[in-house]
């Protein structure tokens, strides 16, 4: 176990349950996160994501591909990449959910002064009897001085109240044409328009150099400063089984011809809403 982790693992376990979706799939899904970090300190980079990456999972490098493939294919990575989770959130079915914190890079040691920084963001599923397995992982870099310790947040499901939906496909359609309407809403340079109607309260914003925004009015204030994206193509989408939690992804260009890969974590409130929007550049 990395010493470093162990404050945090504390912290996790000594939150009541009520506190984690009402069962105990946040802290499994806290203690896998834990166990692929800690993997890749002591296996390498590469075994550790051929263990924790789902066969069908996505990763960028730079646009969509499979993961399990592109870490067969690469040899592995020299340095050490370090991570921890301080935001988890999960869906009321307890089987899909989503893990974020900072990520460090050393090229050699762990006791090494790193010399990257950043966070990652990681989608999880699991079935009954398998443990969590990673299906969408991207992240961003940022300077050091950027760095701003957090919080750790565990965000419950949504409405007990309201009923699960069986029916993924039909979830799924429901996502693509809210995401639609997000994507129609944000065309002409009207960015914030489309944004203050459809994020989260507590939504966040990752972008390349740049300490995740948190909360609505961070978000939107940020946003009013930033090159429009043009949303050009949504690749893929997933929902959970409970249709209250899912995620889009696919390509954006921005008004200079810069093109991003984009994440979109929708959860269902009253209505969908976005609680976490990533560009990661392809280049």
């Amino acid at each position: 176990m990395v010493m470093f982790n162990l404050p945090l693992i504390l912290l996790f376990l000594s939150l009541p349950l009520t506190e984690q979706g009402g069962d105990s799939s946040a802290q499994s899904l806290i203690q896998q996160e834990l166990n692929f970090s800690d993997t890749a300190v002591s296996k390498g980079m590469k075994e550790a994501f051929l263990t924790f990456l789902d066969d069908e999972s996505i990763i960028f490098r730079p646009l969509a591909i499979n993961g399990k493939k592109s870490w067969s294919a690469r040899p592995a990575p020299k340095g050490i990449l370090s991570w921890h989770p301080t935001v988890v959130e999960l869906s009321r079915s307890g089987d899909f959910g989503y893990t974020t914190g900072p990520w460090e890079f050393r090229k050699e040691k762990l006791s090494d002064e790193p010399v990257a920084y950043g966070h990652f963001f990681s989608v999880w599923k699991h079935e009954s009897g398998t443990p969590w397995k990673v299906i969408l992982d991207l992240g961003n870099s940022y300077h050091k001085e950027d760095f701003k310790k957090e919080e750790v947040q565990i965000i419950k499901p949504g409405s007990a109240n309201r009923p699960i939906i069986l029916n993924a496909d039909s979830s799924e359609n429901q996502l693509r044409i809210t995401e639609d309407l997000y994507i129609h809403a944000c065309q002409n340079g009207n960015q914030t328009v489309g944004s203050d109607k459809f994020f989260a309260d507590n939504v966040r914003v990752y972008r390349e150099n740049h300490f995740p925004m948190s909360g609505k009015l961070e978000s939107i204030d940020f946003l009013k400063k930033e090159t429009c994206f043009q949303y050009v193509s949504v690749t893929g989408a997933h929902v959970s089984t409970a249709g209250d939690l899912g995620f889009v992804y696919g390509i954006a260009v921005s008004t200079s011809k810069d093109t991003s890969n984009f994440v979109r974590v929708w959860r269902k409130e009253q209505e969908w809403k976005i609680a976490i929007d990533i560009l990661s550049p392809t280049k």
